[in-house]
Order: C-alpha cells, then sequence, then structure tokens
C-alpha cells in the first residue's frame, strides 16, 4: 500500500535453452595400465584429432508491470531468441575400467539472434509505450553434459571395435520463486561422443625434396625427412648406372649424372622402431651434346 492507493508490482520470466552436440577424438590413452583401463583428460594433453559438431538455441521472455490502484505505470515486456552452430574446440574427460565407466564433454556454441520489447513508463494515465530491439553477432553459449554409466540412467557407454562410445541426455524444468516473481526454466542437452585410442602407424613417414634429373657429370643434392624422428636413411637409384648417388650417412644424398637413362630414385627410411617405409621420385641424365645449335 502507498499511502490509501494500493501499490503492485509483478514479474514473470521463462527461458528454454536446448543444444546438441557431438564429439569424435583420437587421444592418447593416459591409462597407468592402458592394456586393460582407458583414461583421458583434455586437461593433460591435446587429442590427436578433434571434430565437434552440434548446436545450440536459448529463447527467454519476460513480462513485468507495477499498478497502483489497478492502472499501469510502468511495464516491459521482452523477448530474447539466439542460435548457432558448435564452435571447434571441446573439454573432455573419459574413463573406462571395472570401476568406473564415465564421461563428461563440454563445448562451445557461438550463436546469434535478436532481442525485442516494449516498454512503458511515465504518469498515472498519460505514460506511453516505446518499442526497443537489436541483434546478437556472438552470443556464447555452453553446452556439455556426462555421468558414470554404472550409476546414472542419463548415461550409456560402450566399448567398440575401436575404442569407445558415450551418450548422455538430460532434460529438465525448474520453477523458482524470486524476491520480483517466479522464474521457469527448461533446458534439453544432448552429448554424443566417440572415443579412439590413438595408435602409432603401422609405416613411419618418409618424404623426399630436391632434383633428380641431370645431365651427364651435372651435380644436385636431395633431402628426405623421417617421422617418427631419430632414424636413417638407405639413398638408390635404379637402374643403378644412370645416376651416381653417395648419401653423406644422414638425411640427405649428392648426385652425380652418369649414363644417359631413365629411372628412379628411391629413399628408404627406417625408424628408431625398425619400422620401414619408402618413398621415390622421377630420375634421369641425359647427354647435352648442342647448346642453341652450337652458337
Amino acid at each position: 500500500m502507498a499511502g490509501s492507493k494500493k501499490w503492485e508490482k509483478e514479474y514473470h520470466q521463462s527461458a528454454k535453452e536446448t543444444s546438441s552436440g557431438t564429439i569424435t577424438a583420437v587421444v592418447e590413452n593416459q591409462a597407468e595400465n592402458p592394456a586393460k583401463d582407458f583414461l583421458y583428460h583434455s586437461d593433460s594433453g591435446d587429442p590427436t584429432s578433434l571434430t565437434v559438431t552440434g548446436n545450440g538455441s536459448n529463447s527467454e521472455s519476460s513480462n513485468s508491470r507495477e499498478t497502483i490502484d489497478g492502472v499501469l505505470i510502468s511495464a516491459d515486456i521482452r523477448t530474447d531468441n539466439v542460435s548457432g552452430s558448435a564452435q571447434p574446440g571441446a573439454s573432455l574427460y573419459f574413463e573406462y575400467s571395472d570401476e568406473t565407466k564415465s564421461f563428461g564433454a563440454i563445448m562451445g556454441i557461438k550463436a546469434v539472434g535478436s532481442y525485442n520489447g516494449r516498454t512503458y513508463s511515465g504518469g498515472i494515465g498519460y505514460g506511453e509505450w516505446k518499442d526497443y530491439g537489436g541483434d546478437y553477432d556472438d552470443y556464447g553459449l555452453s553446452s556439455g553434459g556426462g555421468g558414470d554409466a554404472l550409476t546414472g540412467k542419463n548415461c550409456k557407454i560402450s566399448k567398440t571395435g575401436n575404442g569407445y562410445q558415450g551418450s548422455w541426455k538430460e532434460s529438465e524444468s525448474k520453477l523458482r520463486h524470486t524476491p520480483n516473481g517466479p522464474e521457469y526454466t527448461t533446458t534439453v542437452t544432448t552429448v554424443e561422443i566417440t572415443v579412439m585410442p590413438y595408435k602409432e602407424p603401422d609405416k613411419p613417414q618418409v618424404t623426399l625434396y630436391g632434383c633428380s634429373e641431370l645431365a651427364t657429370e651435372e651435380q644436385s643434392n636431395v633431402i628426405a625427412t623421417g617421422k617418427p624422428e631419430g632414424g636413417k636413411f638407405r639413398f638408390w637409384v635404379e637402374p643403378g648406372d644412370i645416376i651416381n648417388v653417395q648419401s653423406d650417412g644422414e638425411s640427405s644424398a649428392n648426385l652425380t649424372g652418369a649414363t644417359p637413362g631413365k629411372g628412379t630414385l628411391y629413399v628408404e627410411y627406417t625408424s628408431p622402431e625398425g619400422k620401414t617405409n619408402q618413398t621415390s621420385q622421377a630420375a634421369s641424365c641425359v647427354k647435352i651434346e648442342k647448346y642453341n645449335g652450337g652458337q
């Protein structure tokens, strides 16, 4: 009551947020016993590869009004709507053992949208309504979830031939009473995750750079690189009489044109673990009789 007049204030707000995401990651197994268990946490190392897809949206509405003896003196009616797609990165946790089968994932969603509203202000009986609004160019939403498949009904985890799969879904509606009035909130979140332990390739990587097409007695230098680093290189040409090959004993070789002909230059890389791989490129030797007709 304000004097003999009755002053009332009402406020209602509601919000609904939905998001879904799919995450596929190749990661190092951080478990103490990787032959038996699996453990990965992104705080301890980046994934070897990571693919994140998904989307999300958020809509909110609010309605507030003040009256004196039933006469409107102020009001604000507003709606916000944004939606967007998942950003590339994600925070991940995944554990699979006899004691725990759990995961957690958080991703960001870059959303765009707009807000619109009407506001009323002024004295009793002579106020006016005004419209307002604007755009959201970069509205950040955070989405994620997870749990323990052994104890939570919303979480599922299974082992596959290549790794592990997990899913989590939650839908929740809340009513919260505030000093200004009631707030209604609904959230729906879905997360699906596929995790594959990283494995060293069966063969190392090897690349070759440099020119191997020469004139007789012309020289060139070729260089090779290999991964994982620390291995040994071997260079040769087939047929062997067209170009002489002299390796420096490390990652390069000197070539000298010898006999006219066409062939192939090879390099073989042996990794520190003893695994081998090779690559090649065209090789040739030509004998030049005349330049520019002998001029």
